[in-house]
């Protein structure tokens, strides 16, 4: 489910725990600066950059006058934007499903949750119609 940036829900969490802080004005400034930011990041970006432009680690020095990799991503990963959701909307995952062969947690597919995940302990105070 793609949501704006401010009303995910841990947003939205945060702003019922902390009030004084996360005001209407201050969450509509980071929205703008959330709107910004994924609009410098798209217009700077490519699906598989040689010479990154917004992230520019090429500035310092490198010892073996190599890239540093900061980080690996798995492709499969990352979620494209439904047409409209490319500036202010993040993803928030609700169910991931893992096939049988894929899975590598040492002791099998467990059949039922783990007895902490209920029902009981998801709140559905800000988006009831969340299945």
């Amino acid at each position: 489910m793609w949501f704006r940036y401010i009303e995910q829900p841990a947003i939205k969490t945060a702003q019922q725990n902390h009030p004084e802080t996360y005001t209407d004005e201050y969450l509509n400034s980071l929205q703008t600066h959330i709107e910004t930011l994924h609009k410098e990041v798209n217009e700077n970006s490519s699906v598989n950059p040689s010479n990154p432009i917004f992230i520019n680690y090429r500035g310092s020095a490198n010892p073996d006058n190599r890239d540093p990799n900061l980080v690996k991503i798995d492709p499969a990963q990352i979620a494209a934007p439904p047409k409209g959701f490319e500036l202010g909307y993040v993803p928030v995952i609700i169910s991931v499903y893992h096939p049988e062969e894929y899975s590598s947690n040492g002791i099998g597919l467990l059949q039922d949750p783990h007895g902490q995940c209920t029902n009981a302990e998801w709140t559905d105070t800000y988006y009831p119609d969340i299945n």
